[in-house]
């Protein structure tokens, strides 16, 4: 009977002792739920740094001191050279609060005796955070012993260009060390809880590498760039771009930044493609009154490609790889016209010196005219009508009597880029045949007061004038 009382009080207490120590636990568990909602789980670590059960507050405090704590010696190609105390450097790592708290708000607090089994870290740029007094940090530099101009320094990768092609030419690395590239071997060996810096780590690093994905976005761009086959199709001709023009407009400057040269296309258009091409700039046969069919010269009328506008549409064609036939932006007149001067047009026949006005084909006016003098020749050439003004005054320069001039005139009719035109002259005596020899014009077309009225009347803006 007393054994089995004895078992009975065993029995008893340990069923106590077992719910009892389940209510503990219990207990321990919500007190653990609760605290854990205002500092951070056990194995939390900001950098090296235990921080375990602590608040943004005493983290901090925690993590400076022990920046400040540390010494880390300096080598280089295992010979030490000194000693940095970081005390001297004045430390610190940024934004500490305020990733404890966005940590202390993340974690689950129901569930923090599991993290006694993992490790956990707060900051993982922890490295990038730690910052230094840069000058302080140049003292250290001073005090190295070395002399960093006789040193070779790093160079970025960049893009060059070779012929028709582009490649990438790979960075350098260099040996020198200044304030900002210490501070990130600095960091680097405090976030890696060592307490030595090999200096290589310290080394100004390039900014650019061959593999940066600037310089392979660039280099992407460039080979779309090169894909374009752009060819200009206008009045029966066919002209592709040359790759070695592309290559030639598109630009890499020493920083690897790309641009497509607008000046360069224009000047290609303007000084290759319009004078081959374009018939403002080529001869005009033209069936004339007295002499039949006669040969002009290049003057201000005719079409030609907008080298401006133009130049913008192919830079946009460049930019966008893209193979395509298409016509120019084409500007100026008779382009693609049957009868290239139309129907209304003056012509200034000066082996005869006479002016003829047509419309519609029908000889309207036909008037003899004075052209400028041997010395001042009236510039033959096909041109158009731009201005008109009644009254004006013809102000310039003669050669002849090395003066300047103004002279008032009822009508003026200009015509080309070089100051002739068309006005009425009450100082000559006599119109036609050789009066031009001796008393002629400095180019203009000097024209009877009498008749100059409907001359003016007749000839509208934009009208060609040619003259031969």
């Amino acid at each position: 009977m007393v054994e089995k009382h004895d078992y009975t009080v065993r029995k008893k207490y340990k069923s106590q002792f077992l719910i009892g120590s389940l209510f503990f636990i219990i207990v321990f568990y919500f007190i653990g739920v609760l605290v854990y909602q205002d500092i951070l789980m056990p194995r939390t670590y900001i950098g090296p740094v235990l921080a375990s059960q602590m608040n943004g507050e005493v983290a901090d405090l925690r993590v400076q001191e022990y920046l400040k704590q540390q010494k880390l010696t300096l080598f280089e190609q295992d010979e030490e050279i000194m000693e940095v105390e970081m005390s001297k450097l004045n430390p610190k790592v940024l934004n500490i609060k305020a990733n404890v708290q966005e940590a202390i708000m993340r974690q689950n607090s129901l569930a923090w005796p599991l993290y006694y089994f993992k490790k956990t870290n707060v900051m993982d740029d922890f490295e990038e955070k730690i910052e230094c007094d840069l000058l302080a940090l140049e003292q250290v530099v001073n005090h190295l012993g070395i002399d960093m101009e006789k040193r070779d320094s790093s160079q970025d990768a960049q893009i060059v260009k070779e012929g028709e092609s582009f490649k990438i030419k790979p960075e350098i690395y260099g040996k020198q060390v200044n304030a900002k590239s210490l501070a990130r071997g600095i960091s680097k060996s405090l976030a890696d809880k060592t307490s030595t810096l090999d200096l290589e780590n310290a080394y100004i690093q390039p900014k650019l590498t061959e593999k940066s994905p600037k310089l392979q976005e660039q280099m992407t761009k460039i080979d779309k760039m090169l894909e374009t086959k752009l060819t200009l199709a206008f009045a029966d001709n066919s002209l592709e771009i040359p790759t070695e023009k592309i290559v030639s407009w598109i630009n890499i400057d020493e920083n690897s930044e790309l641009t497509i040269s607008l000046d360069q296309i224009e000047k290609y258009i303007d000084e290759e493609i319009n004078p081959q091409y374009a018939g403002r700039y080529q001869t005009h046969e033209f069936q004339s009154t007295y002499q039949g069919q006669v040969t002009v010269q290049p003057g201000t009328f005719g079409w030609y490609i907008d080298s401006h506008q133009e130049a913008k549409n192919i830079l946009e064609d460049i930019k966008n790889g893209v193979e395509i036939i298409r016509e120019p932006t084409i500007i100026g007149a008779g382009y693609e016209e049957e009868d290239e001067f139309g129907s209304h047009y003056v012509e200034v026949d000066l082996t005869n010196q006479m002016m003829l006005i047509y419309h519609d084909h029908q000889l309207v006016l036909e008037t003899p005219i004075v052209s400028g003098q041997t010395g001042t020749d009236t510039i033959p050439g096909a041109y158009q009508v731009w201005n008109k003004e009644s009254p004006s005054v013809l102000v310039g320069y003669n050669p002849r009597y090395d003066r300047e001039y103004q002279q008032p005139v009822s009508y003026w009719i200009a015509f080309d880029d070089q100051a002739q035109g068309i006005h009425d002259a009450n100082w000559q005596g006599s119109f036609g045949g050789e009066a031009y020899r001796y008393s002629g014009s400095l180019g203009c077309i000097n024209t009877p007061p009498s008749i100059m009225g409907q001359v003016y009347e007749l000839i509208d803006y934009g009208m060609p004038v040619v003259i031969f």
